[in-house]
C-alpha cells in the first residue's frame, strides 16, 4: 500500500513540474470549486446575491442560497488542498495517491498480495498518472477511495470480524453517499444484501456492525444539516 501510493504521489505530481497546475474548464469544476472556496472560509453555504439572475452558472443554485448543487465530499477534499497546500488541485494529488493505495488494500482481501500489488499500479499507471481524475477538478478518486473502502472492508469484516474493519465498511458507506449519493447506493445495496444473508445465518454476528451503524448515523446527521443550511430541506439533496 504504500508503494502505490508513494508511487501515485509521484506520477501525479512530476508531469505538474512541467505542465503547471490544471486549469478548471468545465462547469461541474466550476461548481466543485465554489464548495471549495466556500468550505475553505469556514461557511457551509453563501447567501444568495441580490442580483443573482445575472450570475446564473451550470451546476450551482443561486436560491434558497448559492452553492454547489454537488454533495460536499469532493469539495471538501479541494478545500483541504486549498488550506493546507494553497491549492484546491493539491486535494486531488493527495485523494488521487490515497484512492490507489486503498485500490491495493481492496484487492489483498480478494487477491494473492503479488497480484492486489499489481492492481494498484494499474491503478497508478492508468489513472494517476494522464487521466481527467488527475488533471481536472471533476472527482472521481474520492468516490473510488470510499468504493474500495466498502468493497475491501466487506470480506474481512464476514471472515475476521473486527471493530476496524466494520468502521472502513460503514466510512466507505458515508463517503460514497458524499460523493456520488446515487452509484454509491448501486453499490450498497447488493453489499446489505450479502451482509444481511450472512447475519441471518448466525444472529450473534450482528454486533460486528455496531460501528459502521454509529459512523453512518453520524454521517447521516451531519448530510441532513448540509442539506437543511444550503436547500432549507434536510431531506433535499442540493
Amino acid at each position: 500500500m504504500l508503494v502505490v501510493g508513494l508511487t501515485a504521489l509521484i506520477a501525479g505530481g512530476v508531469p505538474r513540474l512541467f505542465e503547471g497546475i490544471p486549469r478548471p474548464q468545465q462547469y461541474d469544476e466550476f461548481s466543485y470549486l465554489l464548495g471549495a472556496d466556500t468550505f475553505a472560509h469556514a461557511r457551509l453555504t453563501n447567501p444568495t446575491h441580490p442580483m443573482w439572475e445575472h450570475f446564473e452558472s451550470f451546476h450551482i443554485l443561486q436560491k434558497p442560497t448559492y452553492m454547489s448543487m454537488y454533495q460536499p465530499g469532493q469539495a471538501l477534499t479541494l478545500a483541504a488542498g486549498q488550506i493546507i497546500f494553497g491549492h484546491p488541485w493539491f486535494g486531488v494529488w493527495i485523494s488521487m495517491a490515497a484512492m490507489c493505495a486503498a485500490i491495493c488494500w481492496m484487492l489483498q482481501a480478494w487477491l494473492p498480495p503479488g497480484w492486489a500489488l499489481l492492481g494498484g499500479l494499474i491503478a497508478v499507471m492508468r489513472i494517476a498518472t494522464f487521466s481527467y481524475w488527475i488533471e481536472s477538478y471533476w472527482g472521481g478518486p474520492v468516490a473510488a477511495f470510499g468504493g474500495a473502502l466498502v468493497l475491501g472492508a466487506l470480506p474481512r469484516l464476514m471472515r475476521k470480524g473486527g471493530w476496524r474493519n466494520s468502521l472502513l465498511l460503514g466510512a466507505g458507506v458515508a463517503i460514497l453517499a458524499n460523493t456520488r449519493p446515487f452509484e454509491g447506493l448501486a453499490l450498497a445495496v447488493p453489499v446489505a444484501g450479502l451482509l444481511a444473508w450472512w447475519l441471518v445465518r448466525a444472529p450473534r454476528r450482528w454486533t460486528v456492525l455496531a460501528p459502521a451503524t454509529l459512523v453512518l448515523c453520524i454521517a447521516g446527521a451531519a448530510m441532513l444539516h448540509y442539506n437543511h443550511a444550503v436547500t432549507g430541506n434536510a431531506f433535499q439533496l442540493p
